[in-house]
């Protein structure tokens, strides 16, 4: 019996794993997507809010950063949206919700104002 139940608790774990990771992949990019909605329906604060809760669970993720920096940048915070557009720089992955020449024009005008 006891050797038994030990590759069944073996092959539980795993599935459960597996499941985690999916909806993990699956539910994240909704979020991230909830969060673009926020942005372009002007709701910053909003915005600002959910993507740092966000921000606390992945923090390498370019694409929070972006969306956060736009709506600082609309909220007329500037030298925050630069932060955080330094930190998309730094990790250099572009996409579906970070174009890079938007990105780079973006920062370039932000770095011209604060020089």
């Amino acid at each position: 019996m006891g050797a038994l139940l030990a590759p069944i608790i073996i092959v539980g774990i795993a599935t459960l794993g597996i499941i985690a990771f999916a909806f993990r992949n699956v539910l994240a990019p909704k979020k991230i997507a909830n969060l673009a909605a926020y942005v372009k329906q002007g709701k910053y604060s909003a915005a600002i809010r959910t993507a740092k809760q966000l921000l606390q669970k992945d923090p390498r993720s370019s694409d929070l950063h972006y969306l956060l920096a736009k709506a600082y940048l609309e909220d007329n915070r500037a030298e925050l949206a630069l932060l955080e557009l330094k930190s998309v720089g730094e990790i250099g992955q572009f996409g579906r919700f970070v174009p890079e020449p938007e990105f780079r024009e973006t920062i370039a005008v932000l770095y011209e104002r604060s020089a």
